[in-house]
This record gives C-alpha cells, structure tokens and sequence, in this order.
C-alpha cells in the first residue's frame, strides 16, 4: 500500500502523526524523549493544592467592570481597526455631509428665489409693497 494513500478505518491525520512521532524518536533528541516518558512524581501535592489552584483560576477569570463609556469606547476601537470598516464609515460620512449640504443649498436657493421674486414685484408694481404692509 502506497504511504499517501489511507484506509477507511483509519483517522484523517493519523499517519501524519505516526510518521511525526517515528521521526523524533530517531532524532538527536532521542535519549530526552525516553526521559520525559520515563519521568514520574511520586511526592503528592500539598492539602488543598487543587482548591487553591482553582480559586484562583476563577479569580482571574472574574472580568473587572466595565463603564458603558469604556465599552463604547472599546467596541468602537475593534470596529475601526479593521480598514474596511473605517473606510466604509468614512465614506457614509462624506456622502452624508454632502447629501445634507445639498438640501440646505436647495431650500437656501429656494428663499433666496422667493426673496428675490417678492422684490422685483415691489419694484416693479409700487401699489404692491402698500397692500403687503400692515
């Protein structure tokens, strides 16, 4: 049987792992491989090592509070830290200001013709600016 080839039977990354392990069994860490196999502890640990072990295993793991400002803070930091996102919030601003610049040129434009046309009536018809007044 071809090396590349594997049976059914076997797991996908077994004869990788068999052909890892053969290798460093003949290599010039040899003799600290067998050592390592062969080390044992025999003293037992102390009383309540375990306990304390985990005690503080969940000390740690107990995250510190957080303010909404910082979380804010930080949830928006991992946002722009990618480039995408950064650009595309960069671009929706841009397009934004620019939409919201136009509409307020559009309605200025719109007073300033309304202004304009008002006045060119009053010059035009004098009798007009007596019926506006009060």
């Amino acid at each position: 049987m071809l090396t590349w080839m594997r049976s059914a039977a076997e797991p996908p990354g077994k004869q990788l792992i068999d052909s890892m392990n053969h290798e460093s069994s003949h290599g010039p860490n040899a003799n600290l491989d067998s050592l390592l196999r062969d080390w044992r502890v025999d003293d037992p640990l102390p009383l309540g090592f375990n306990r304390a072990v985990w005690r503080r295993i969940a000390a740690q793991a107990v995250p510190a509070p957080v303010s909404p400002v910082a979380a804010l803070r930080l949830r928006l930091d991992r946002w722009f830290a990618r480039p995408a996102w950064s650009i595309g919030c960069a671009l929706f601003l841009v397009s934004a200001g620019l939409l919201a610049g136009y509409w307020q040129a559009t309605a200025q434009t719109a007073r300033w013709e309304q202004l304009m046309a008002s006045r060119y009536v009053h010059s035009v018809d004098p009798y007009a600016q007596a019926a506006s007044a009060p």
